[in-house]
């Protein structure tokens, strides 16, 4: 299972989960954090999860205050 935040841009941003999992549901959390620990700034965000069943995208809104 790998899981990741993507820019709009579509640059990989940041890994969130990169491991072999058994069956079941899971909830990884991001602290809009990039890999390198710089916070990111407020906007539209993507996190693709990927498996061997396939791959689903989901928009993800960052918001700062």
């Amino acid at each position: 299972v790998e899981v990741l935040v993507f820019g709009p841009d579509g640059r990989a941003l940041r890994s969130l989960l990169s491991a072999v999992l058994p069956a079941g549901t899971y909830s990884p959390s991001w602290d809009g954090l990039d890999d390198s620990g710089s916070d990111l700034p407020s906007g539209i965000y993507f996190a693709k999860v990927t498996t061997p069943a396939g791959e689903q995208t989901t928009k993800l809104v960052l918001t700062r205050q």
